[in-house]
């Protein structure tokens, strides 16, 4: 659990940096590099490591779904 710089990386989305899809739902892309969409986090040149979700006086507590995909198949919404 390394913390990165905030300082010069985006490397967080909280509730109001995030930019939620139509459904409501907030969809974080990690990434070594922008692709153009919201919600990118920066890898700051990491290729493995862990990340913390915190739901701090949430109402609710969702699971998050993670999988790995080519930048390619990104959709833009």
């Amino acid at each position: 659990m390394e913390s990165l710089d905030y300082r010069y990386f985006k490397i967080w989305v909280n509730k109001q940096s995030a930019r939620l899809r139509a459904d409501g739902s907030v969809r974080v892309v990690v990434a070594h590099a922008n692709p153009g969409v919201d919600n990118w986090i920066d890898t700051c040149g990491h290729d493995r490591g862990t990340m913390c979700w915190r739901w701090i006086r949430a109402v609710e507590h969702p699971q998050p779904r993670c999988r790995v995909m080519k930048v390619g198949e990104l959709s833009r919404d």
